[in-house]
């Protein structure tokens, strides 16, 4: 298939510590694969909402990985 993203022990994350909103993160992937604890996340720590996680693709492989967002203000 065409267009794989493929993480292995990686994260790809954004987000902040102070106030206001985590980083956004959109993807658009024709297979989306994400293996060994390998994460994708937004979140934020402070006074905010965590940013959007958006993902576009024809399949997504979740192997000992997540996909999340988070707010902890």
């Amino acid at each position: 298939m065409a267009n794989t993203l493929n993480l292995d022990n990686s994260m790809l994350s954004g987000g902040t510590s102070g106030t206001g909103k985590g980083g956004e993160i959109t993807l658009n992937t024709g297979r989306l694969q994400l293996n060994n604890q390998s994460s994708i996340s937004s979140n934020t720590t402070g006074i905010g909402n965590a940013g959007v996680v958006d993902i576009i693709a024809d399949a997504i492989a979740l192997s000992q990985s997540s996909i999340n967002r988070q707010s902890l203000g």
